[in-house]
């Protein structure tokens, strides 16, 4: 049961962020831009979650930063930032989405239990094949 919390947030965040973006037209770059983002950051989650490697550590590293930045532009600079009157749903946004930005910071800067350890496999045995990126 390691990591419940995580697989419990990370499922809650993916029917929202699937609910959100079914119905959100993606009519220019920079709502097909955020979609990517929050594409790639969900799948960290989830990598995160359910202790899987994928890609490399590094690279979550650089992307945990990457998409925080993408975040206070989105939320501050963007075409579509937050306007005065909606402040509220920005706080609350950055509430949801934290434990996000959290997980990949945690998978790219910290996790060595999930980039170093090897996994078991059915038979209970050791298995190095952790990597779900075909390395």
């Amino acid at each position: 049961m390691k990591h419940i919390f995580w697989k419990i947030y990370a499922v809650i965040i993916g029917v929202m962020l699937a609910y959100g973006f079914i119905g959100m037209p993606l009519n220019s770059v920079f709502r097909w831009v955020d979609f990517a983002m929050f594409i790639i950051a969900l799948t960290g989650l989830i990598m995160f979650a359910f202790l899987k490697k994928f890609l490399i550590k590094p690279f979550w590293a650089f992307y945990g930063i990457a998409f925080v930045g993408w975040m206070v532009y989105s939320y501050g600079f963007s075409p579509d930032a937050v306007k005065a009157d909606e402040i509220i749903y920005a706080v609350m946004d950055i509430a949801i989405f934290a434990p996000m930005v959290v997980s990949l910071f945690l998978y790219g800067f910290g996790a060595k239990y999930i980039w170093q350890a090897p996994e078991k496999n059915e038979d209970g045995k050791k298995d190095d094949n952790n990597n779900i990126s075909g390395e």
